[in-house]
Formats: C-alpha cells, sequence, structure tokens
C-alpha cells in the first residue's frame, strides 16, 4: 500500500533516522516520529497515521509494550513491533498486543517492506478471531491500584505507593493525567473522569475541567485561582459555586 501514512516511535536518533529514510525511499509517507510513548501518543492521536513502527524497547514511563497495548485498545491502528529481542519473555509479553507483525534489527528495505505490507493486509482482511473491536479483545491494562488511603501508581518499573493525604492535584494531559504528590509528579494512563472516581469525593474536588484538588491542601484562594504549594490552579465558572461551599468565611 504505497503512500500509506506511517508514524515512528523510536527513542534511537539514528535508527529513527535511517528508517524514515528507507520509508521515504519506498513510498511511504512518514507522517511524524517521537521517542518516547509519553511523546507519541497525542501524536498518533493527531496525525491518525495507516500504521506505526514501535520500537519495542521504549525508554521512558511507558515502555513499547505498554504503548502498543495502549495504541490497540484506544485506536485499534495496525503496528509493527521494531525489536532487537526475541526472547520468550519479551514476546510472552508483546503478543497480547496482538502487533501487525515484527521486524528484527538490523533491517534492511526488503524486510521493512514485507513487515509492512503484512500488518496492512491483516489489518484490512482480519482472521476469524479478530472481528470483534479490539477494546473488546484486550483488557485495561491498569497503571494504578487503590487501597484504603493510598494509590498505587506504576512508575518506571515499579509499583509506588502514594499516600492520598499527601497528593496536592491532579492535573489533566492529553491523555494521561499528571497526579502531583509532594514534590513528586507522576504520569498516569487515567483519565480525568476515571480518576474522579478513585479519588474519595469528600477531599478530591473538581474545579477545573483539567484539574482535581486536595481541598485540604488549598493555601489561599482569589477570584479565579487556587494556590497550592507554590503551584497556580484555575477555576471555572461552573465549580466556583461547589468550591466555595467547602470553605467557612469570615
Amino acid at each position: 500500500m504505497k503512500n500509506a501514512g506511517i508514524f515512528i516511535v523510536e527513542d534511537d536518533y539514528v535508527v529513527a533516522k535511517n528508517l524514515q529514510l528507507m520509508l521515504e525511499k519506498s513510498g511511504y509517507n512518514v507522517l511524524g516520529t517521537a521517542d518516547s510513548g509519553e511523546e507519541s501518543l497525542p501524536a498518533i492521536e493527531k496525525e491518525k497515521p495507516d500504521l506505526i513502527i514501535l520500537d519495542i524497547d521504549l525508554a521512558g514511563v511507558l515502555s513499547g509494550i505498554e504503548v502498543g497495548g495502549i495504541i490497540r485498545q484506544k485506536f485499534q491502528t495496525p503496528f509493527i513491533y521494531l525489536t532487537a529481542h526475541g526472547d520468550s519473555d519479551t514476546m510472552s509479553k508483546a503478543l497480547p498486543t496482538e502487533p501487525g507483525a515484527y521486524l528484527a534489527k538490523p533491517f534492511n528495505e526488503d524486510t521493512l517492506r514485507s513487515s509492512i505490507e503484512l500488518a496492512l493486509y491483516k489489518a484490512r482482511n482480519p482472521g476469524p478471531g479478530e472481528l470483534q473491536p479490539a477494546e473488546a479483545r484486550l483488557p485495561r491494562e491498569k497503571t494504578s491500584y487503590t487501597i484504603n488511603d493510598a494509590i498505587f501508581i506504576k512508575s518506571q518499573k515499579r509499583l509506588q505507593k502514594v499516600f492520598l493525604k499527601d497528593i496536592l492535584f491532579v492535573e489533566a494531559n492529553d491523555i494521561y493525567v499528571n497526579v502531583y504528590a509532594g514534590k513528586s509528579k507522576y504520569l498516569v494512563n487515567y483519565s480525568m473522569k476515571a480518576i474522579s472516581e478513585k479519588f474519595p469525593s469528600d477531599t478530591f474536588l473538581r474545579v477545573h475541567r483539567s484539574y482535581i484538588v486536595n481541598k485540604d491542601k488549598i493555601e489561599a484562594m482569589e477570584y479565579n485561582t487556587l494556590f497550592i504549594d507554590g503551584h497556580s490552579i484555575p477555576v471555572s465558572k461552573t465549580h466556583r459555586d461547589d468550591l466555595m461551599k467547602y470553605f467557612d468565611v469570615i
């Protein structure tokens, strides 16, 4: 499928550049590149590529396999894993995300083109077990887990326990949220709606479409701005009246 729009997610600049040159030489349209999963997902949502080439070993908050799972669930866009590793452990983790193909490093123009055409063909001609929507087939990979007074947040390769009382506020960040707790900031693969359902409503208040705050951490308030630990948080008109109900003003 010549002229197919392809997006590259690769954290090695040299590999990404060589890949782009090969793709353009073969007649494909490179819509963009990203060197991390966090950067790639908003760009993929904007560009709507026909295919994504994804490094399975991405550095950063999200691994390549985690990004693949999100792509399959959220966008249903075919993708190819680019990998230097073919060990059984990596493959067993990658298989549930249902990549269109695997492309082993080092690769050449012929193997690149073959992998792309295979992935695009499979996307256009799903097999008998592939007809139901991707989100019905792929369980959502959770990135946070709650217990009574704390939430576990996936950070790098560990689950970090963060006490709810230490959380200052939550900020929307494209399709993620940033959770601010003390001096730390965690990127979480949850929507604002999902986060608001996990946090107790008697303590955490929605003050803006992009912000949820811990009301116990509010230090001061001007007409449309809250101040929390050196941060300025906007308050929308639609939430200001509800917010004021929680304060005794003298």
